[in-house]
């Protein structure tokens, strides 16, 4: 589990769609929820948040944000950083997939010293840098096979601890109003994932860090 430095580390947002019908006066916006809007997820529009999480290197969370789905994930890396790093967490490479590809963070990371292994989309009128990654094909990439190793790895984490809270940990049974209590709800995610790793560490089965189906 992460504490200081951390070398590496992930970043990967999913949705967290809402108990609540559509206002019928403004389709874009939650009638129970108003803070909720309509964004796009991976099964089309839905009504709700959007969460954005920081991995490491081991699979455990380091931080998350909330927004209404309507907001970009790129538009919120920078306010990510902010709550997360600080005098007891730096942080010097991220991983991220093709999404972040974008100046804006680019330049948020760079302003922090932050090194990025973030693969380009391969778009007809332009030449991707051949020191950077390409995506390749729906979930390759291709380029210099350090970075290839890298970025596989960190995705793995980023995801693999987003597939335990949503199979595990029913993520997204969210039945509360309001972006406040979208981001505690991730806060108490957090708590029992780290909840579990404790645990086992004090049983002496650090094998069982992750698993929170053997203590559930």
């Amino acid at each position: 589990m992460a504490a200081g430095l951390v070398q590496a580390s992930a970043v990967d947002g999913t949705d967290l769609p809402v108990w609540s019908s559509r206002d019928p006066h403004d389709a874009r916006k939650g009638l129970g929820d108003p803070e909720a809007r309509v964004g796009r997820g991976p099964k089309g529009f839905y009504l709700g948040y959007r969460s954005l999480f920081f991995v490491d290197v081991e699979g455990f969370p380091l931080g998350h944000v909330e927004a209404p789905a309507n907001v970009n994930e790129k538009m919120m890396v920078e306010q990510l950083l902010d709550e997360v790093l600080g005098e007891d967490l730096e942080v010097e490479l991220v991983v991220g997939d093709s999404q972040f590809e974008s100046q804006s963070v680019f330049t948020v990371l760079e302003e922090r010293k932050i090194g990025h292994v973030i693969p380009w989309r391969r778009l007809r009128w332009r030449v991707n840098p051949p020191e950077e990654l390409v995506v390749k094909g729906r979930i390759d990439v291709e380029g210099p096979e350090w970075k290839r190793l890298v970025y596989k790895r960190l995705r793995a984490m980023v995801e693999g601890y987003i597939g335990r809270v949503k199979t595990r940990l029913h993520y997204h049974q969210f039945t509360w109003k309001g972006l406040a209590n979208a981001a505690i709800h991730n806060s108490l995610t957090f708590s029992l994932v780290y909840a579990v790793a404790i645990a086992a560490l004090k049983m002496g089965r650090p094998d069982l860090a992750k698993s929170i189906a053997y203590f559930a």
